[in-house]
């Protein structure tokens, strides 16, 4: 029943058949990636807020910025504050991925939620060790590549700057730099620390959107084959941020694309087959 049902949903029209499928896909990725849809919009709104965000007089704060001043030596220069704070923040936050923490692929909470869950990853550090900075430096601002998020300020960086920012949240409100987002290595290295179980499940929703019922299990068994070893391809080359092996990362991408085609063409071609033989049929029967 299901495969006759499947068979007649290939033979909608293309401007039917198609908008459903990525409507399909699209609900598949984002409750994939976010399970608990209201956190979407949550980290949506604190990136466009970031410099709000970032806090030095947030009373869940107020601990820690006590301890962090008790740690402080007289004297201390701005470039000496930016290393005790780096330290400090790696100690109060032991590191844990999003999806371990929030149960979703990205997520920048506010300071009381830090402060509550007591581990974060470099979002959750950064918002931290900045709201900490400015206490004695108004120009310690969150920054970010999309990749890596870090404290940046007038004397310096910590928490091991990645490059070159995209988003920039100063004094000023938030910049966007656009001429610094075009970058693969975020994607990358997004691909290469995602659960690979998660990751499986948007692969497959995407094959069975370009897959037929009615290609062979061998074609398809093949196009399954050459997109997991892309996706394993990206994950090992991509897993050091700081130095990803490229050539390895397109050359998965690559895979997967080809597979993802491949199978695309092939239903392509079965969906032809039918209608050949449909026709012939109605042709046989007339006679």
């Amino acid at each position: 029943m299901l495969r006759t049902a499947w068979v007649a949903f290939q033979r909608l029209p293309f401007v039917v058949r198609w908008p459903l499928k990525w409507v399909f896909v699209g609900v598949v990725v984002f409750l994939t990636l976010y399970p608990r849809p209201r956190l979407f919009s949550a980290n949506i709104r604190h990136l466009m807020t970031l410099d709000k965000l970032t806090d030095p007089e947030d009373h869940a704060l107020a601990p820690w910025a006590a301890e962090f001043a008790a740690q402080l030596p007289p004297g201390v220069t701005a470039r000496q504050r930016l290393e005790i704070v780096d330290r400090f923040v790696r100690r109060k936050l032991p590191y844990q991925f999003d999806w371990v923490t929030w149960k979703v692929a990205d997520y920048l909470p506010t300071i009381a939620e830090i402060v509550a869950v007591g581990r974060e990853d470099c979002d959750g550090r950064a918002l931290i060790a900045a709201s900490l900075l400015r206490r004695y430096d108004p120009s310690a601002r969150v920054v970010t590549d999309f990749k890596h998020m870090w404290v940046r300020s007038d004397h310096g960086e910590c928490l091991r700057p990645s490059g070159r920012p995209v988003l920039d949240a100063g004094r000023e409100g938030v910049r966007v730099r656009w001429r610094h987002l075009p970058s693969v290595r975020g994607p990358a290295y997004g691909m290469a620390v995602f659960p690979i179980g998660r990751e499986l499940i948007i692969a497959a929703a995407v094959g069975l959107a370009l897959a037929d019922p009615r290609l062979r299990m061998r074609t398809v068994l093949v196009a399954v084959a050459v997109l997991v070893n892309g996706l394993l391809i990206v994950r090992l080359a991509a897993r050091d941020p700081w130095a990803p092996q490229m050539w390895g990362v397109w050359l998965g991408w690559a895979q997967m694309l080809g597979a993802l085609g491949g199978l695309a063409v092939a239903a392509g071609r079965a969906r032809r087959r039918d209608l050949r033989r449909t026709v012939g049929g109605f042709a046989g029967s007339s006679e």
